[in-house]
């Protein structure tokens, strides 16, 4: 007898799907795009990008699964147009010429979508490794931003008095979720981080996280940085919620420059020798150990001996007995103040208008021009996942510009014949490795 006969849809071994338009249709749907659509953009960013890692999360039980390629073209392009629905993603597949583009003919259902999308939770930062591998490592200028997002499960509004009533406690699906404070009000969602290049607007990192104040995430957005690009930056800014001496620290320890600027005004104090004075050149050597919402501080200050017989002591001290500067334990509060003073320099106030224009833009797009206020997927495991795409979507987007302006230089210029071909065919290389298996 000879070996069993499996189902035609049944795999014995890892093979992708065909098309499912095959050679015979006569549309082309590049004809109807412009050059610098995002369609174009995505599909020739992806063409560049390692996707191994994804390739081989497939065994080789079960029916015939697509190739991973065009599954996060789709996911991609629809996150990129605000389209994040798995349902309305079938339909944009089949019936879309600009989705037909980049999925080179492949028409998932929306189950078959929905769980590709899981499927990304364990593999985002093997994306984001692949990414910066094909753009090339370098020094960047970073900026760290964050903001609160509504879960799927969270209410349209909820009323003040009646979360009070509540006791801060609200049934939804979606138990991971916590209330936050936001610019409107309160949030019932998560804090999602972004790390955006400060010169090219390029998102090169996201996370997602419980916590309801920035100040913790400085430290952990610096390390998922230097996690998937291999490189520490050059600079790293943020706003004042990130000042927290303990992540200014750590950064001044690996020789990165940090501009954060400080929560507190330092004006008062002047820095001699590491040594922080007073407007009268007395050292602030008192210290006092202050334990306030679970941080433990030390507040320096100036013995009273000193201020006694100062002539200036009533514009100093005012009602206050005593002029402190506070710093969390372990921190230098000398480098605390010359940290403050550098965040007030010329450069790292052009920095600070930089990250502005850079870092939040990126979540204006989001909610306001893709009209995406609240996470689709429940957990915070999918928000992640959410924000990871529309951080890639403009990355690979971004990409796939540079890729085209490069081949566009080429053949526009005046150059030899021999240079004009291979740029010819390094863009027939780029169609031929997404074209669809039955058109090979």
């Amino acid at each position: 007898m000879g070996p069993p006969v499996r189902n035609a849809h049944v795999r014995c071994k890892q093979v992708f799907r065909d098309a499912e338009f095959g050679e015979f249709t006569s549309l082309d749907p590049a004809r109807k795009l412009p050059s610098n659509h995002l369609a174009r953009r995505i599909k020739v960013g992806l063409s560049r990008i390692d996707l191994t890692s994804l390739r081989n999360s497939y065994g080789d039980k079960g029916g015939i699964p697509y190739d991973p390629l065009p599954m996060v073209g789709i996911l991609l392009l629809g996150y990129g147009l605000g389209i994040t629905s798995s349902r309305d993603l079938e339909d944009h597949c089949r019936y879309d010429l600009r989705f037909i583009h980049v999925c080179g003919g492949h028409c998932p259902d929306y189950r078959t979508i929905a769980r590709f999308r899981k499927r990304l939770e364990v593999h985002l930062k093997d994306l984001w490794k692949a990414v910066h591998r094909a753009a090339g490592k370098r020094k960047r200028r970073i900026g760290i931003d964050g903001t609160k997002m509504a879960s799927a499960g969270a209410p349209v509004k909820v009323p003040k008095n009646e979360i009070e009533q509540l006791g801060y406690e609200l049934l939804s699906s979606d138990p991971e979720a916590s209330f936050h404070k936001g610019r409107t009000g309160l949030v019932f969602g998560y804090n999602a981080q972004a790390v955006v290049d400060l010169d090219t607007h390029e998102v090169l990192y996201t996370d997602v996280v419980h916590d309801k104040c920035d100040r913790n995430q400085l430290l952990p957005m610096v390390n998922g940085y230097i996690e998937v690009t291999g490189e520490l930056p050059e600079a790293v800014v943020a706003d004042t919620g990130y000042d927290e001496g303990g992540a200014l620290l750590a950064c001044e320890d690996m020789g990165i420059e940090v501009t954060v600027p400080s929560q507190s005004s330092y004006d008062f104090w002047s820095v001699v020798d590491d040594q922080v004075l007073c407007p009268m050149g007395h050292a602030a050597s008192v210290r006092q150990t202050i334990q306030q919402n679970g941080r433990i501080s030390i507040a320096h200050s100036v013995p009273e001996s000193c201020c006694r017989g100062c002539t200036f002591r009533a514009e100093c001290l005012g009602k206050s007995r005593r002029k402190t500067i506070r710093a969390p334990e372990g921190v230098s509060i000398a480098q605390r103040v010359l940290g403050a003073r550098r965040a007030r320099a010329p450069d790292a106030k052009q920095a600070m208008i930089d990250r502005k224009s850079h870092v939040e833009p990126f979540f204006g797009r989001i909610k306001w021009n893709k009209k995406c206020r609240r996470f689709n997927l429940r957990g915070l495991a999918g928000a992640r996942i959410e924000l990871a795409l529309f951080g890639l979507c403009e990355t690979i987007a971004s990409l796939g510009k540079a890729i085209f302006a490069a081949i566009w230089v080429q053949l526009r210029s005046k150059t030899p014949k021999r240079r004009r071909f291979f740029a010819l065919a390094n863009i027939i290389a780029i169609s031929w490795r997404f074209a669809a298996p039955t058109m090979r």
